[in-house]
């Protein structure tokens, strides 16, 4: 993070500020400096700050002109106080290459730059030589070593973060890889589940739906009752063996389950309810016409709830049993669903504990829309309510105005 800060700090995008601080420091300085500026000091100053402004963008051109400004200054001015600012311009070309560009290329402006610095002493030299080797080092040494640092920090940012995309790159692959796995799997699966079906309950079902339908023909005297239960046996085991197959096509295919369209949920319920009451059941059923404007998901998980429901109570209960449903839209938008049987006559702990694969089947699907579900025994029977709250991202409904239930 650092290196990074420095690189944009140090890159070609702040460039002008760069070069407007080198000429409020070169104007500074010279206006200070009162005594002994000439104009060609001002001269040198203003082409060293305009070498230095392009360091940034051309590192080894700026740092090779500057150290020919330099002979130029000092040959012409000897140690007057431009020759100082383009030193110190040389020196930051110097860095800026040392910084950006292959150590060769700093390598090759060191050397301009020494010959620059010694163009206007060599009438000095050699008694001169340690003042003059000691100002190279500083002239030169602190931006090499300064920019090789930057440079290799620089360099160590990048390879994190080229390490840090590739990580990422490498995890999104085995996200997607396992998300593809996991497809495949339940893909697998849902060929098994279908493959069974079909051959092992489709099979059986056709079978019962044979039966019934050659005891029908071969069986002509058979009692009114009789006959009536034999057609609503065969009825049943077609809708069921369609319903099946239907399933059986979805499985494999990997196609979602249809939900039912709120609009027909009140139709699907007393469909349902039908069918309970030529199993014998005495049903009584009330809706708030509201619940046509439900979602299509609780609008399944409520005819799921009735239909589990109601075979809980054939199963049970026994054919005799008397039978409630009443569901309900409250003012929060939560659809509240309530069955009610009297145990056909049986005492309570007679009943079923409603523990098995019907009942959890019930709790998922509760559970999964952020519902409630409570199903126990009650003084004469079996309860069963439901509480399925309105979607957290839907848009809340206005409260339905109170009016009479439907019943059926």
């Amino acid at each position: 993070m650092f290196g990074s800060n420095l690189q944009q700090v140090f890159g070609v995008r702040y460039a002008p500020v760069r070069m407007l601080a080198m000429a409020a420091l070169s104007a500074g300085y010279l206006g200070l400096r009162a005594d002994g500026v000439t104009t060609a000091d001002w001269l040198f100053a203003a082409a060293a700050v305009v070498l230095g402004g392009l360091a940034s963008a051309v590192p080894l051109a700026a740092a090779i002109a500057l150290a020919a400004l330099l002979a130029v200054a000092a040959t012409v001015g000897g140690d007057g106080p431009a020759v100082m600012l383009v030193k110190i311009f040389a020196s930051f070309a110097l860095f800026e290459l040392a910084a950006r560009r292959p150590a060769r290329w700093a390598g090759i402006a060191a050397v301009a730059l020494v010959v620059g610095s010694l163009a206007g002493k060599v009438d000095r030299l050699p008694q001169d030589l340690p003042a003059i080797g000691y100002g190279l080092v500083v002239v030169l040494g602190v931006p090499l070593l300064l920019g090789t640092q930057l440079r290799s920090a620089w360099r160590l940012t990048e390879q994190a973060e080229q390490r840090a995309r590739a990580e990422a790159q490498r995890a999104e692959a085995e996200i997607r890889r396992r998300a593809s796995d996991a497809r495949a799997a339940r893909a697998s699966e849902r060929v098994t589940i279908a493959r069974e079906l079909h051959d092992l309950v489709a099979h059986q079902i056709a079978s019962i739906l044979l039966r019934v339908g050659v005891a029908r023909e071969v069986l002509p005297d058979l009692g009114q009752a009789t006959k009536e239960t034999l057609d609503d046996v065969h009825d049943c085991a077609a809708t069921v063996l369609d319903d099946l197959r239907r399933l059986v096509r979805m499985l494999r295919s990997g196609e979602g389950i249809s939900l039912i369209e709120p609009k027909g949920l009140r139709e699907a319920i007393e469909e349902t309810t039908e069918r309970g009451r030529q199993l014998g059941l005495d049903i009584t059923a009330s809706f708030d016409e509201s619940i046509g404007h439900i979602d299509a998901v609780r609008a399944l998980t409520v005819l799921r709830l009735c239909q589990e429901g109601l075979t809980n109570v054939a199963k049970h209960g026994g054919p005799t049993a008397r039978v409630s449903i009443a569901i309900r839209h409250d003012t929060e938008g939560a659809i509240r669903l309530e069955i009610d049987d009297d145990g056909g006559g049986r005492q309570p702990q007679t009943i079923s504990d409603g523990s098995g694969f019907g009942l959890i089947g019930m709790r998922e699907r509760v559970e999964l829309l952020g519902g409630e579900l409570d199903v126990g025994p009650t003084s004469d029977g079996w309860r069963l309510r439901a509480v399925l709250p309105q979607p957290t991202d839907a848009v809340p409904a206005p409260a339905p105005e109170p009016r009479p239930a439907v019943a059926s």
